[in-house]
């Protein structure tokens, strides 16, 4: 694992560089995708719509702070993520905001398609969902927390919702954007640190 670990880092981007491989992706426009990645193509420029709202407005809760500013042991973490995925829309705002109110803690973000091997170490009930973020220890790359793919309100109505006959996952998406936006950001903090 931790090798797996190692190689990840070695090729993660900032936040920042994230942020920009989004862009490029999208000002390049569809030529030469296939209709699936026209989708996905679709998805990222909204998401990177809705980063740039969080990126704005997000709040950090005092007690958060608090617990961020305190935290004395260097931290990477090391976000798997890709720019369709709405829930990392909401989510990864949030959790920049926190590491940067310490030195100790850094981001580092690898999309989940170009790797698989640690992707697979990190899988929902055998799902590759994202985002997953996995606090390491940055002296040993031990694992003090691992968080994702979403709050444990909404992966609990997700499975609640997924095995009824009418699911609609178009229908679970608008809840879901919408829960987001009456949340703000607060139940990831909550559960995050």
């Amino acid at each position: 694992m931790k090798s797996i670990l190692e190689k990840a880092l070695k090729k993660s981007i900032s936040y920042n560089k994230y942020i920009s491989l989004l862009t490029d992706a999208v000002n390049k426009g569809p030529e030469g995708l296939s209709a699936h990645d026209i989708k996905m193509l679709g998805y990222t420029s909204l998401n990177l719509k809705r980063m740039a709202k969080w990126d704005k407005i997000v709040k950090i809760q005092d007690s958060v702070r608090t617990h961020a500013q305190a935290l004395s042991q260097k931290e990477y973490w090391l976000i798997i993520t890709e720019g369709w995925c709405g829930d990392a829309a909401h989510i990864l705002p949030v959790i920049e905001h926190i590491a940067q109110l310490n030195p100790l803690l850094t981001t580092h973000y690898v999309l989940r398609d170009e790797h698989p091997d640690l992707m697979d170490q990190f899988l929902t009930n055998g799902g590759r969902s994202i985002p997953i973020i996995l606090r390491l220890n940055a002296d040993t790359l031990d694992i003090i927390n691992q968080y994702g793919p979403r709050p444990v309100e909404r992966q609990e109505r997700f499975y609640q919702l997924r095995n009824k006959p009418d699911f609609s996952y178009s229908d679970w998406t608008i809840e879901s954007q919408k829960w987001y936006a009456k949340d703000k950001g607060q139940t990831v903090q909550r559960e995050f640190l």
